[in-house]
């Protein structure tokens, strides 16, 4: 597991620390969203994650390896992998297959090893075909799913993504959540950092920061549905949180944490039969159908 114990960090001697005694932990196969409003230190957190920075007090422990120490960095690096917001910071290659191929090539895998790995990566972010292609020739959403591709194919325990997703069209976004769902049932555990909590609400647990501290941490429909938590530390809610807090106040109370539109109806309908004013209720129903 990665384990972050009383994580303080200031980039500057003397300055503000953006990061304030952070503790938590990540096991293998989780898939946290990490959200908070901008500049509250949520990429300064991932960067701590695979030794790109070190804590300033406190530790961060990577399956018993110490970031502090040196000697572990590589071995670290290799099983943290990171997708960054801009996906051309990280593109090496002179063509799509080399630069898939750079990672799996560091780690001194025979040939045969590599291209199987640059095959099955592509094959899964949709780049089969692109193998000659030039990276500077690619649109910003298909240099994304490059980058993520070269970091599949080091086939990391832990993935971090800082927003890798923004730059996506929504087939794009539905092929990288195909993959982190397909991920999380290899037991590799993923950390997302986003902005859009419709994406979040898909995560099994949220970590939500502000002012370089974390505020909570628990399942995401538990958090994401505390609309007022979210827009008082400058987030949208979902469009769920939202339907569900205008039907509260008319007495609605869900069974179970809504994650979807579907699980919104299903209690609804459960709301409506045990309810004595059908016409008012199948007339929320109505105007939930109208929002969805």
């Amino acid at each position: 597991m990665i384990t972050v114990e009383k994580l303080s960090y200031a980039y500057k001697p003397g300055t503000d620390a953006c990061l304030r005694d952070i503790s938590l932990e990540i096991l293998p196969g989780q898939y946290i969203a990490l959200i908070g409003p901008n500049g509250c230190g949520k990429t300064t957190l991932l960067k701590h994650l695979n030794a790109l920075l070190l804590p300033g007090s406190g530790e961060v422990v990577i399956d018993g390896m110490k970031t502090a120490e040196v000697r572990h960095h590589a071995l670290i690096r290799q099983r943290v992998g990171m997708v960054f917001q801009n996906p051309d910071n990280q593109i090496v290659g002179m063509s799509v297959e080399e630069d898939v191929a750079f990672g799996p090539g560091n780690l001194g895998l025979p040939s045969s090893e590599i291209r199987r790995r640059v095959s099955w990566a592509l094959e899964l972010v949709g780049l089969d075909g692109y193998e000659k292609r030039l990276p500077h020739t690619l649109s910003g959403g298909e240099k994304q799913l490059l980058a993520l591709a070269g970091l599949l194919a080091m086939r990391p325990s832990y993935i971090l993504l800082d927003e890798a997703a923004s730059s996506l069209d929504p087939a794009g976004r539905e092929r990288v959540f195909m993959i982190l769902n397909r991920l999380r049932s290899e037991n590799i555990a993923v950390v997302n950092v986003t902005h859009n909590m419709e994406e979040a609400l898909q995560a099994d647990r949220v970590l939500l920061m502000a002012n370089g501290r974390l505020i909570t941490d628990g399942p995401a429909a538990q958090i994401l549905m505390q609309r007022d938590l979210l827009k008082a530390n400058g987030l949208v809610p979902p469009l769920l949180a939202e339907l569900s807090f205008r039907l509260g106040e008319a007495g609605f109370k869900p069974d179970k944490p809504i994650r979807s539109v579907e699980d919104l109806v299903e209690e609804i309908k459960k709301w409506c039969h045990h309810d004595q004013n059908l016409q008012v209720q199948n007339g929320l129903m109505s105007g939930v159908a109208g929002h969805v």
